[in-house]
């Protein structure tokens, strides 16, 4: 591969609020999308850029000289504003930077991208290269914004901001104007912090944020970010304005809980993001039995502030009990706590959890949902038999006979028909899932996983892009995506999913979860696929040693040693998944992972008969 370094002006550009607008409507998100490149790509052209990539929503391009890069900026955003549909931020930065093919790497692109990350909504950031070389430019404006420590950058950068006839009327006023960026009555609700002085309680903090969120999200005239979105900032240092810029919301709930034994104390307080005002701040104290009451109490005060006027039947919603036993509900939390887990052992402990919470209330829908869940995911890391399926469809079916729309137990019903082979009912399951909660992640993905086996595969695409826009973090769903681009030949949009789960995703998620051997191992995979071999061995043995009788990571490291034709070990990997429980024998015949090994000898005795 011919590579070339030179100096360069590395310019990012990235679209404001588009993830939330992505899970609000996301027919418009693209048809922005569309708009976006027709407006940039024409200016970058014209004044001499070179037109790199997209990265989701962003764009990013190179120019030989500042000025250049500059003065498209301006063009961009001037643009862009009288178009009266989005907002851009922008970041540029000067830098050596290494070209090969048709992209770009170096620490001159990862500066240019921390920078446009931090600008504000209608503006463009600038580092101190770039705004030494445009300072003595009559027709370019700048001022000193910062000195910022960026991620990944060992020395602080001294920011400046190019200034606009927009930005020089008032830096402030597109960030303050909430019309703008964001729809009056949208909301995020943060993780609450455990107050508690055991930190064991913090399944019942993050129990309650989800919660509160499930209840506001029932209520027509909100936009409530999701479950998933809201997750992405537990501990984080951002400040509120940040974060409201970031997932482009009017308001922000954040509070704490402190849980000693059955006593509780909450405080609560409503932020307005457009003026960095707190609306109302107040603290709730009682016993676990007084939870449901508390949090009914949160969600009228927020619909009171926001002077929402409820519906009979959102009245309805706000008063209904999920289960009348306090103590059923503290269980429940902690089940689905090890159910977000993953691994053989935590799906054990949740199936037990449910089955406890169902003892106290067998009424609890909820509680046979999460059951049913548990169950279809345990079927993926034990013994393939139908009776769990068969149970896990029992439960979810039991479950939406107490609560007939319960979008979860629709979720976890999709799921175990998918998995039996079901697909129509799978994909009416998924469907009704989406249909009742347009933040549900797992009916999405597996809406997608439905669309690829049954060969719909640019409808599977748009599902898995969905389910990243929800959630993240989810790693498997950006390895479904690039399964499918795979078959779909699409290696150019596999390899800006390769730098993105690589540079950006797996770092942010490992950073917070360092002992999950199952986000480990998909790091592993992706690192081959980028064919740093060595890297990724490394990798998939630690995730080996972290859950060595986890049947679904036997298998996958199976499938890795395939790939690298090192097929003795591939195939003792994949005895050993076998006896830990995969037995999932038609996959394995038609997974293409394997067709390196498909004449070995002990291939074949494995597969005799199967």
């Amino acid at each position: 591969m011919a590579q070339t370094r030179q100096l360069a002006a590395i310019m990012f550009t990235d679209i404001v609020g588009y993830t939330a607008l992505m899970g609000n409507d996301e027919q418009k998100a693209f048809e922005l999308l569309n708009k976006n490149r027709e407006i940039q790509k024409p200016i970058i052209e014209q004044l001499g850029g070179r037109w790199i990539k997209e990265l989701g929503d962003g764009v990013m391009a190179s120019f030989n000289t500042v000025s250049d890069a500059v003065n498209a900026a301006i063009k961009i955003q001037k643009v862009c504003n009288e178009a009266n549909d989005f907002q851009l931020r922008i970041g540029i930065h000067l830098g050596e930077v290494v070209f090969e093919n048709d992209d770009v790497f170096g620490d001159g692109v990862n500066i240019a991208s921390r920078i446009q990350a931090i600008a504000n909504p209608g503006s463009i950031y600038i580092s101190e290269s770039v705004h030494n070389n445009v300072s003595n430019k009559k027709d370019i404006q700048t001022k000193f914004i910062k000195e910022e420590t960026l991620k990944n950058v060992k020395e602080p950068v001294r920011i400046y901001e190019v200034v606009t006839i927009s930005t020089a009327e008032s830096s402030d006023s597109i960030v303050k104007e909430p019309s703008r960026k964001s729809p009056e009555n949208s909301i995020a609700v943060l993780p609450f912090i455990n107050m508690s002085n055991d930190p064991e309680q913090e399944y019942f903090s993050d129990g309650l944020t989800e919660e509160l969120i499930a209840n506001l999200t029932r209520l027509k005239d909100m936009r409530v970010v999701s479950r998933t979105t809201s997750m992405q900032y537990k501990g984080t240092k951002k400040d509120i304005g940040t974060i409201g810029r970031e997932i482009s919301v009017r308001y922000i709930m954040e509070g704490s809980v402190r849980k000693s034994q059955d006593n509780l104390r909450i405080t609560a307080q409503l932020i307005d993001v457009s003026n960095d005002t707190h609306i109302w701040t107040e603290t709730y104290k009682g016993t676990l039995a007084d939870v449901f009451d508390i949090q009914e109490q949160v969600a009228r005060q927020i619909m009171d502030a926001l002077r929402i006027q409820l519906t009979p039947t959102e009245d309805v919603v706000l008063k209904k009990r999920s289960t009348l036993s306090p103590e059923a509900f503290d269980i429940y939390l902690r089940a689905r706590d090890f159910l977000y887990r993953r691994t053989r052992n935590n799906i054990l402990f949740a199936i037990q959890l449910f089955q406890k919470a169902i003892e106290l209330d067998p009424l609890y829908a909820a509680a046979h949902a999460g059951l049913g869940e548990s169950y279809a995911s345990y079927y993926q890391v034990c013994e393939r038999k139908e009776i769990w399926l068969e149970k896990a469809i029992e439960s979810c079916l039991t479950s939406l006979k107490y609560d007939s729309e319960l979008s979860e137990a629709y979720a976890a019903l999709g799921a175990a028909y998918f998995s039996k082979g079901s697909f129509d009912e799978a994909l009416a399951a998924t469907q009704k899932a989406i249909g009742l909660d347009s933040n549900n992640f797992t009916g999405y993905w597996i809406l997608g996983r439905i669309y690829h086996t049954t060969d719909r595969d640019k409808d599977a695409v748009d599902m898995f892009k969905k389910v990243i826009v929800l959630y993240p973090d989810f790693y498997t769903a950006y390895s479904d995506l690039m399964m499918v681009y795979d078959r779909l030949g699409e290696n150019g949009k596999c390899a800006e999913l390769l730098e993105i789960t690589l540079g950006e995703m797996f770092p942010r998620y490992l950073s917070k979860h360092p002992d999950d051997a199952r986000a480990i191992q998909f790091y592993a995979r992706d690192l081959l696929r980028k064919g740093k071999n060595q890297q990724a061995k490394v990798e998939m043995a630690k995730a080996l040693d972290l859950s060595p009788d986890d049947p679904v990571i036997l298998y996958n490291v199976a499938c890795f040693y395939a790939k690298l034709s090192e097929n003795g070990l591939a195939v003792k990997m994949l005895k050993n998944a076998v006896i830990a429980g995969f037995e999932h024998y038609a996959w394995i015949k038609r997974d293409p992972d394997f067709d390196n090994i498909r004449n070995e000898p002990e291939y074949l005795g494995l597969m005799k008969g199967k």
